[in-house]
């Protein structure tokens, strides 16, 4: 059998260390706990820390994107609303191994790729380009997921606040979250349009 690629070979630890944690850890992880779980539990070479592409990101990290994609096709595991989940046909193939799991995920990818009544012959570039922009989508969404729970925490603190005192300034709100004067400001409007508080 032909060895893995040194990026297939990456993200194939990569992507084992995240379903082994979640096999043990409750089936589920948030996206942002993945990059952490990575670090402490798979060792790099060199070319894996550099960083590389249009974005300049960390050769590991991209490689565990663009190859989670082919996981998820292939049903092992399910990427919603910010977090990963390990079906139970990921957790039966974590006994394949790192590698056999990268090698039975990206056949599963192509098989789905030509169902979707796409011409056999695409190119590698377009693949490329297909799943780099299924990653961007990806971080998008969970910007926006970020956004909404900063929001929701601010808002919180906020009214908290407005319950011992009578007026809350947008320094103090930059203050208690952490926030610049343009997030105070849109965190500000936002509680305003929802009728939470009262300009002055």
């Amino acid at each position: 059998m032909k060895p893995l690629s040194q990026s297939a070979a990456c993200a194939a630890k990569c992507l084992f260390a995240v379903m082994q944690y979640m096999k043990s850890n409750g089936g589920t992880v948030t996206t942002k706990e993945i990059n952490d779980i990575i670090q402490e539990n798979v060792k790099f070479t060199e070319g894996e820390l550099e960083r590389a592409g249009k974005l300049q990101n960390i050769r590991w990290w991209t490689m565990t994107q663009f190859y989670s994609i082919d996981y998820n096709k292939a049903g092992y595991i399910l990427k919603k609303q910010g977090s990963w989940y390990l079906t139970p046909e990921g957790e039966e193939a974590i006994k394949l191994g790192a590698e056999q799991i990268l090698r039975n995920a990206n056949a599963a990818y192509r098989t789905w790729k030509q169902e979707q009544d796409l011409d056999e012959d695409y190119a590698v570039e377009e693949e490329t380009l297909e799943k780099e922009t299924i990653i961007n989508i990806e971080q998008l969404e969970e910007q926006a997921n970020e956004g909404i729970r900063q929001y929701i925490k601010a808002k919180n603190m906020i009214l908290e606040y407005l319950q011992t005192n009578d007026q809350i300034t947008s320094a103090k709100i930059q203050e208690m979250c952490g926030f610049i004067k343009q997030q105070a400001r849109c965190v500000i409007d936002k509680m305003s349009s929802e009728e939470l508080i009262d300009l002055m």
